[in-house]
C-alpha cells in the first residue's frame, strides 16, 4: 500500500465508521498524517501502526490526534527517532489510553517523561518491549514510583541492571494493581518479589520476573 493509495482510503465514507485499525505496511508521515485528518480520527478506539515510515513530527501529532483512543501500539519505525523526540512524545501524550505498547529504544529520560503524565492515570498496560537503549534501574524506578501510573496491571520493560529497581516491587503498596511483570531480572530477585507478592506472575514462565 502506497502513501497516495491510503490518503485515498482515509477520506472514504468507509473509513469513518473504524473504531480499530492496523496498518502493517511501508507508509509514512502522509498516510499518518491523512488518518489523523480523516472522519475516523475522533472515533477511533484502538490503533496499530506496525513497520511505518514515521518521523519525529508525526510521532509528536500521534500523541495528541485520537481524542478517544484506548490501545495504541506502535511498532519499530523504518526511520530512527531520537530519543528526545520519544521523551516528547510520551510527555505530550493526551488520550485516555488503557493500553500502550511501543517498540522504540526507550532511554530513562523518556521513561521519565511516560512517569511524569498525569494524562496516562488509566493505563491498565504498558509494554516497552525488550527496552533497549538506555533503559537502566533509573528508568524502572520512575515507572514504578510513579502516582500516575498506579493503576497498571501489566508491565513489561527489560533493560540492563534493573534488579535494584525490580526490588521495589516487594513493597505490596508499589503498583498495587500489578498482576503481570515481565523486566528481566535474576532468578534470586524474581523469587524475593513473589514471595513478597503471590499474586503476581511473570508473563514468560521460562523465564524469571
Amino acid at each position: 500500500l502506497r502513501n497516495q493509495d491510503f490518503v485515498t482510503l482515509a477520506r472514504s465514507p468507509l473509513f469513518a465508521a473504524l473504531r480499530s485499525l492496523l496498518i502493517s505496511d511501508q507508509v509514512g508521515d502522509q498516510a499518518v498524517a491523512a488518518l489523523m485528518e480523516s472522519d475516523c480520527a475522533p472515533k477511533l478506539r484502538r490503533l496499530e501502526l506496525q513497520g511505518c515510515t514515521i518521523t519525529k513530527r508525526s510521532l509528536r501529532r500521534l500523541a495528541t490526534a485520537f481524542p478517544n483512543l484506548l490501545t495504541l501500539e506502535v511498532g519499530r519505525s523504518k526511520e530512527p527517532v531520537a530519543p528526545e523526540a520519544l521523551s516528547r512524545f510520551f510527555a505530550e501524550l493526551n488520550q485516555p489510553l488503557r493500553h500502550l505498547l511501543i517498540q522504540y529504544p526507550i532511554t530513562d529520560q523518556a521513561a521519565g517523561s511516560l512517569a511524569g503524565n498525569p494524562a496516562l492515570s488509566q493505563l491498565r498496560t504498558l509494554d516497552l518491549g525488550d527496552a533497549e537503549g538506555d533503559f537502566t534501574a533509573k528508568g524502572l524506578t520512575a515507572l514504578l514510583t510513579s502516582p500516575h501510573l498506579s493503576n497498571l496491571i501489566t508491565l513489561h520493560a527489560r533493560g540492563e541492571k534493573l534488579e535494584k529497581a525490580a526490588s521495589l516491587l516487594s513493597d505490596p503498596a508499589c503498583l498495587p494493581r500489578l498482576r503481570e511483570l515481565r523486566v528481566g531480572v535474576s532468578a534470586k530477585v524474581g523469587e524475593t518479589i513473589e514471595r513478597a507478592r503471590p499474586g503476581l506472575t511473570s508473563a514468560d514462565p521460562r523465564n524469571p520476573l
